[in-house]
């Protein structure tokens, strides 16, 4: 991964965590980590993020 594909990346992540953290206040860290690694491994099987 390039570093410009990784900056982007990491804006686009942070945008989606930022809309979804102002439409629901009451989420916390915990309920982050496994939506994303649900998100993670549900790429995974669609072949659409290696490992």
């Amino acid at each position: 991964m390039t570093r410009e594909s990784y900056v982007k990346l990491t804006a686009r992540l942070m945008g989606a965590l930022n809309n979804a953290l102002l439409k629901d206040p009451n989420v916390n860290q915990d309920l982050l980590e496994k939506v994303f690694y649900e998100s993670c491994r549900k790429l995974q099987e669609d072949g659409k993020l290696k490992a």
